[in-house]
C-alpha cells in the first residue's frame, strides 16, 4: 500500500521529469533539516517498502514544498461542549489523487522518547497533519505561508509530530 501511496501522490504531483526534479530538490533541501532519528525511520520504512528514499521523503513533504494552504481545522473544549471534553476535527481540502479512498489511516505511535500520541494520516506517511498525545496536547497543520519561501527549516508537519511527542502543555 505505501508503493501505491508513493506512486499516486509523487506521480500525480511530479508526472513529469521537470517536476518531479523539483519536488526531488525541494525534499533534498528540507529533508536536511529532519532531525536524524526520522530520518532513520524514513529510510526503514522506504527499504521495507521498496520505494525510492526521496520519493518516499517527498511525499512527507510535498505540501511544505508545494506550499499547500487548503485545509482547515476546529477544535473545541470545556464550556463549548456538552461535557466540557475534547472535540476536534479536520479536512484534507488538498489534492490527494484518491489516496483518502485506500489509504487513509489513524497511527499510534509509542515512541522511543517522549510521549504516546496518534495521528491521521495515509499509509506510508509519518508525519501527521493532526496529532494528539496522551496528555490531550492537540496540534494541526494548517498553513500560513509568510513573506518567505524558505525551504530551510523543520516542515510544517514534523513540526506538529515533534509538538505532540515532547510537549506536555501547550505552553511547552
Amino acid at each position: 500500500q505505501v508503493r501505491r501511496v508513493v506512486r499516486d501522490v509523487i506521480g500525480g504531483e511530479a508526472g513529469d521529469p521537470e517536476r518531479h526534479a523539483r519536488l526531488i530538490a525541494g525534499t533534498r533541501r528540507m529533508e536536511r533539516q529532519l532531525p536524524s532519528d526520522i530520518r532513520e525511520e524514513l529510510h526503514a520504512l522506504a527499504d521495507t517498502a521498496r520505494v525510492d528514499y526521496w520519493d518516499l521523503v517527498a511525499l512527507q513533504l510535498f505540501g511544505d514544498v508545494w506550499r499547500a494552504s487548503q485545509c482547515s481545522s476546529f477544535a473545541v473544549y470545556g464550556r463549548a461542549t456538552a461535557t466540557g471534553e475534547l472535540i476536534a476535527g479536520r479536512n484534507f481540502d488538498f489534492w490527494d489523487h484518491g489516496v483518502s479512498e485506500y489509504a487513509a489511516v489513524i497511527i499510534h505511535y509509542v515512541p522511543a522518547t517522549g510521549l504516546p500520541f496518534f495521528t491521521v494520516t495515509w499509509a506510508g506517511v509519518i508525519n501527521g497533519w493532526t496529532a494528539m498525545n496522551t496528555k490531550g496536547v492537540l496540534a494541526a497543520n494548517n498553513t500560513s505561508w509568510g513573506r518567505s519561501d524558505s525551504l530551510d527549516g523543520l516542515s510544517t508537519c514534523f513540526m506538529i509530530r515533534k509538538i505532540v511527542q515532547h510537549a506536555r502543555t501547550v505552553q511547552e
